[in-house]
């Protein structure tokens, strides 16, 4: 399973590169519609031809869902006490695209990678590198799409990377997906 991954996540970060890359098209029609293919199909196509399953909604659901709210309204929270946003947009457009970016994100980086790298390796390793890897799958948008400074990428690579590290514990603790995914659902809504 483990070389499926690092197969599956050059195939990844090739594929979404070149595609951010190349496409400029409305953030609703490449988060709805390419991102969940783009990233889910080859995923349950492993999953369908392994033998080994991937549970991803396991646990305690209810608790998952608190804490996912939980945790996505801290880390919002203290992005704004940061930054000193003054108030947050919303709007179905908002909504839908945060959700379904959260679910792809969340099923490939903390239903799919996390798992087998803590098989792998060890949790803390585990944490670590998928944290890593969640972060920088966030950098052909910020080079290609929105084109930032050096200071701002760096910032918002931090910023996912403390987002990675934190829905990793939170998959880790509650043994599915939901939390990291309500997190990063409420944490994007957020700001």
């Amino acid at each position: 399973m483990f070389s499926q991954v690092v197969m599956y996540l050059v195939y990844l970060f090739f594929t979404w590169s070149s595609f951010r890359y190349f496409f400029n098209l409305p953030i609703v029609i490449e988060e709805l519609w390419f991102k969940p293919v783009i990233w889910l199909v080859p995923i349950f196509w492993i999953c369908l031809s392994s033998r080994r399953k991937v549970n991803f909604f396991r646990g305690n659901i209810l608790l998952s869902l608190f804490l996912g709210v939980m945790a996505g309204l801290v880390c919002g929270l203290l992005v704004w006490l940061v930054i000193g946003m003054v108030r947050p947009v919303f709007g179905w457009e908002k909504f839908g695209v945060g959700l379904v970016t959260s679910v792809t994100e969340g099923l490939v980086f903390f239903g799919f990678v996390l798992p087998v790298l803590i098989k792998e390796w060890s949790r803390k390793w585990g944490l670590t590198i998928t944290a890593v890897l969640f972060s920088l799958i966030h950098f052909p948008v910020l080079l290609f799409d929105y084109q930032l400074d050096f200071s701002l990428v760096l910032a918002v690579l931090v910023l996912t990377l403390s987002m990675g590290l934190i829905n990793g514990f939170l998959r880790m603790k509650m043994g599915n997906v939901i939390a990291p995914i309500t997190a990063s659902w409420i944490f994007m809504l957020l700001i």
